[in-house]
């Protein structure tokens, strides 16, 4: 069993784990979907705010802000753009350009 320090400690070594990427070899078409993906889930989170994200989420609000500030938020908006993906908000109605319906 584990407490709450001991968990906390392994999220943050978690983060500071992360493997740098090298931005300079990304295309500018995906950096700028990056870049709009990680501004969606940055106002998303404003708008619910971090406390109830965290909340929903089951972990401390610092994970959430970590999360934020540590580069994990960079790494996964571009990890989502360069999948060929893109946030939209949940409540978004989202068409298909005409070559892409199959």
């Amino acid at each position: 069993m584990t407490d709450g320090t001991q968990t906390q400690s392994t999220e943050t070594l978690e983060f500071s784990r992360m493997e740098s990427f090298q931005l300079e070899t990304v295309s500018p078409e995906i950096k700028e979907r990056s870049r709009k993906n990680q501004s969606v889930i940055l106002r998303a989170i404003d708008e619910v705010s971090a406390a109830a994200v965290a909340e929903r989420m089951g972990v401390h609000d610092s994970t959430v802000s970590r999360f934020k500030s540590q580069g994990a938020l960079n790494f996964a908006a571009l990890l989502l753009a360069s999948a060929g993906l893109k946030v939209v908000p949940g409540n978004a109605i989202v068409f298909l350009q005409p070559d892409e319906y199959k």
